[in-house]
């Protein structure tokens, strides 16, 4: 005996539940669409000065902490001349 083939079965849905997902469907692409962004406009304008005040205090530290080496340096190069060292520690 030869197993009979296999039909799908079709499923009829009513036609308020095809409605009813569309228009899930579109609301949670749209959802999605929205994830992330800031929509208002001085939202973010307000980021944006954030951010580039960020990255203006970021620079300063650096500015800063490149000073101090740089001091910290020169201090230990006079300390070196003063003693008579030739530069050569081993």
């Amino acid at each position: 005996m030869s197993p009979k083939p296999l039909r799908e079965e079709k499923r009829t849905f009513p036609k308020s539940h095809l409605k009813f997902t569309l228009l899930n469907t579109k609301k949670l692409s749209a959802e999605r669409m929205t994830r992330g962004t800031i929509p208002d406009k001085w939202s973010s304008r307000v980021l944006w000065v954030c951010a580039i005040g960020s990255a203006i205090g970021f620079y300063m530290v650096a500015v800063e902490r490149q000073m101090q080496n740089r001091q910290k340096m020169m201090a230990e190069m006079a300390a070196l001349e003063s003693s008579g060292g030739s530069g050569d520690d081993v």
